[in-house]
């Protein structure tokens, strides 16, 4: 009777733990996929951000190339006057 109990006992211990596996396996893909949607979000996130830097840096990059341009011609300036 006592080993009857016994193995019962270790069945229902397998089947614990082969349970356990199991959810613990499904747990690691759910967090794969999570990780893998996530990526993709901050790839199309980071996509939208330097096109709109684009956008707006052609701008500002010209509004200083003229203050460097003026900047030159008054440092020029200031040679040829001897100053």
């Amino acid at each position: 009777m006592k080993s009857l109990g016994l193995n019962s006992s270790l069945s229902a211990n397998s089947t614990l733990t082969e349970n356990l596996l199991i959810r613990m396996e499904q747990y690691a893909c759910d967090l794969e996929m999570i990780v893998k949607q996530r990526t993709n979000e901050l790839a199309e996130e980071k996509k939208k951000t330097e096109e709109l830097l684009y956008q707006i840096l052609p701008k500002y990059s010209r509004v200083f190339s003229v203050i460097n341009f003026i900047a030159s011609i008054n440092t020029c300036l200031s040679f040829q006057a001897g100053c």
